[in-house]
């Protein structure tokens, strides 16, 4: 059993059970250190039950070593699979199709206050005198970070 959801995995946990199906983990951003500062209430009140799940996991999956250090701060000493997020990058210059067209600097991902696009905003200010045929494009779920709810 895989599980990447941290609302359910003390689901995932009982239903493979001490003994039973293999069970893995996949670490979600919940567990980086500035998240615990979000809604904590309701973290602190799920941790023990979810905790007691998350000791019965065969292995975590994670991305990252800074995920795996995640993993290691919560106190967790199960075993831990690096899996990066493997893409497919076509060789250099074959994607280009219109040479005249402005090339794109992209930003992917759920937008939250706690991923610096602040950083990438002051950083894209900087290069783009020095970049005029470049756009900056910002692309993902607004978490609020934008346009609080």
């Amino acid at each position: 059993m895989h599980t990447a959801s941290d609302h359910g995995q003390h689901l995932s946990g009982l239903a493979a059970g001490p003994g039973k199906r293999p069970y893995i983990h996949r670490r979600t951003a919940r567990w980086q250190r500035g998240r615990w500062r979000i809604t904590k209430w309701r973290k602190r009140a799920m941790w023990p039950t979810q905790r007691r799940a998350l000791t019965q996991a065969n292995c975590f999956h994670v991305t990252s070593e800074k995920e795996l250090d995640d993993v290691r701060r919560l106190g967790f000493s199960n075993r831990v699979a690096i899996i990066h997020n493997g893409i497919d990058l076509p060789a250099l210059g074959q994607h280009i199709k219109n040479p005249a067209a402005p090339r794109r600097l992209l930003f992917l991902g759920r937008v939250h206050r706690l991923k610096p696009l602040d950083r990438l905003l002051e950083s894209w200010k900087l290069l783009q005198a020095k970049f005029p045929d470049w756009e900056l494009t910002i692309a993902g779920e607004d978490d609020g970070a934008i346009s609080p709810n």
